[in-house]
């Protein structure tokens, strides 16, 4: 996503974004309707513009349990300065981008990819009390009960079985 220099000298409050999830490259991550919503505000500020907003995101993930799809929503806060300064970018702040004053437009898909990967789950779970799947049949126990015995066994993953 872009944005222009007159659109950020101007300024402007809790404008709406629809940004396509093809433009990120992120070809690893699923979407709901592939975009999300961005809301952000713009301000000048002295040391160049001040970005701040939220940034609505929809994957759709498998559970690690049942194996279903489901959607996980998240909503990531973005701030981040646009500065012609070098001195305050340092490396460790993302959130600050070079932004000189020949600059006609900012490119903010950097900043929404890394908030993105951030967001991503690393336990995914369509709910909190998932059931998970039978590891007799198969079924999925969150939709359905099946008849199969579960036979103990001295087997050293029994223990797995308890939790």
């Amino acid at each position: 996503m872009k944005l222009n220099r007159s659109e950020l000298e101007r300024g402007f409050n809790n404008k709406l974004f629809d940004i396509p999830a093809e433009g990120l490259h992120l070809k690893d991550v699923r979407f709901e309707d592939d975009r999300m919503e961005c809301t952000l505000s713009a301000e000048p500020i002295p040391e160049g513009f001040k970005l701040t907003g939220t940034l609505k995101i929809r994957f759709i993930e498998s559970c690690d349990r049942c194996l279903e799809s489901f959607v996980d929503e998240h909503t990531s806060k973005v701030h981040c300065m646009l500065t012609p300064n070098e001195e305050l970018i340092d490396g460790t702040e993302p959130e600050v981008i070079l932004f000189t004053g020949s600059d006609h437009e900012v490119d903010l898909e950097t900043i929404f990819r890394e908030l993105i990967l951030l967001e991503e789950s690393f336990k995914r779970l369509c709910q909190d009390g998932c059931k998970g799947l039978c590891s007799i049949c198969g079924i999925n126990k969150n939709s359905a009960e099946c008849d199969c015995r579960d036979d103990s066994s001295d087997s050293p993953f029994d223990v797995l079985k308890q939790h």
